[in-house]
This record gives C-alpha cells, sequence and structure tokens, in this order.
C-alpha cells in the first residue's frame, strides 16, 4: 500500500483531501498536523511514496525546503494542494524542479487521479481505485423515495435527482411502506392522489411507525 504524508493546516485540521484520500482505502494517509516546514523536515527523514504539501501554509523559507527535499530525495513525487491563483503564483517564485498541482476546491475523481498519476500507478489498478471510490460515494449518498402512480412522473423524477441522490421508486402506497421500512429514505416525495390508498394514509402509516 502507498504512503502518502499531506499537509494539514497549523490547527491539525483534516482537509477535504485528506478524507477523499482516506475513504479509497487504497493508501496509507499520514497526516502532519504541523507548520509546513516540518512537515517537510518530515518528509525528509521517513519513507513515503508521496508528499502533499498545502501551499496555503507556505512561509518564504519554505521554498528553500522545498528544494531542498528535491535534492534529499530527488524520486519522491510532491504535489501542491491548492486554488489555481495561488498555484500559480507558486509556480513564479519557485525554482526548483516541476510540482504537480492538486486543484482545490477538490473533486474526488480528480483527485484520486492526480494522486495515482503522480504514484505512477497502472491504468488498471487506477480504475480499480476510482471504481471503489466512486461506488463508496454513491452508497453516501441522501436517499430518495419517490411515490407515484404515474409511471412518466416517475421517471421523470428520477431523471432530474439520480445524478446527487440515491433514488427508489414505488408506485402504490403499499409498495411505498415496505420501502420506506426497508430502504429507509432520508426523504419521501410523496404523491396526495393515488388509487387505494392515497398519500394522506401512506403518511399516516409512516407517521404511525416508530
Amino acid at each position: 500500500m502507498k504512503k502518502i504524508l499531506i499537509c494539514r493546516n497549523e490547527k491539525g485540521e483534516v482537509s477535504d483531501v485528506e478524507d477523499i484520500l482516506v475513504s479509497c482505502g487504497a493508501f496509507d494517509v499520514v497526516g502532519a498536523p504541523t507548520d509546513m516546514d516540518s512537515a517537510i523536515e518530515r518528509a525528509k527523514s521517513e519513507e513515503y511514496d508521496l508528499f502533499v504539501l498545502d501551499l496555503s501554509a507556505l512561509h518564504e523559507n519554505s521554498y528553500m525546503n522545498v528544494l531542498t527535499l528535491q535534492t534529499a530525495r530527488p524520486g519522491l513525487p510532491i504535489l501542491a494542494m491548492a486554488e489555481t491563483l495561488k498555484y500559480t503564483e507558486f509556480l513564479g517564485h519557485f525554482v526548483g524542479n516541476p510540482i504537480a498541482q492538486l486543484e482545490l476546491p477538490p473533486d474526488k475523481e480528480k483527485v484520486i487521479t492526480t494522486v495515482c498519476r503522480s504514484l505512477k500507478l497502472h491504468t488498471e489498478e487506477m480504475e480499480e481505485i476510482l471504481e471503489i471510490a466512486m461506488a463508496a460515494s454513491k452508497a453516501e449518498q441522501p436517499q430518495i423515495l419517490i411515490v407515484d402512480d404515474n409511471a412518466m412522473i416517475l421517471r421523470s423524477m428520477k431523471g432530474l435527482l439520480e445524478s446527487s441522490y440515491k433514488v427508489y421508486l414505488a408506485n402504490s402506497g403499499p409498495t411505498a411502506l415496505k420501502a420506506v421500512k426497508n430502504k429507509k429514505p432520508d426523504v419521501v416525495l410523496l404523491d396526495y392522489e393515488m388509487p387505494d390508498m392515497d398519500g394522506r394514509e401512506v403518511l399516516r402509516r409512516i407517521r404511525e411507525d416508530d
């Protein structure tokens, strides 16, 4: 498992990028809850496969320390975690070997792809990590149950919501009650007018069940 050292801010708080990398389960992620210069020293003295530095914590003296890190650990890939403007500014001051950007704000797929490429992982391995990570994201999505006896409305609502939510469909009151019990959705979008068991009756039965 590849070992990644990632800088945290001065309070030692976990960044969104660190959260993404940890959630993959494919990397050994070590957070450095110290100032930038101490983190660079740690990268020099310990064995890591990748160092992610936080440009927001970079001080004037840090530029020279990054250069000495490149000299001390020439094979260590380094990523600069920053928004594009900050990264461009960094490139204007830094005279060492090129350092790639880990773009902020983080996009899960871009973060994983950038890290995998920096680690020189095979395409198949990168795709496997991405697949697992994106499936985990899907599982974490809020769940919505849409209840309507009109199939066209069900399809339309599903099309509008499924990119951001995990969507379940029910075309009747009894089916909806089973879905609520089994899936435990976060939100129910409930049609009021349905045959046999209308929306008011479905709502009453949902609320009766603690």
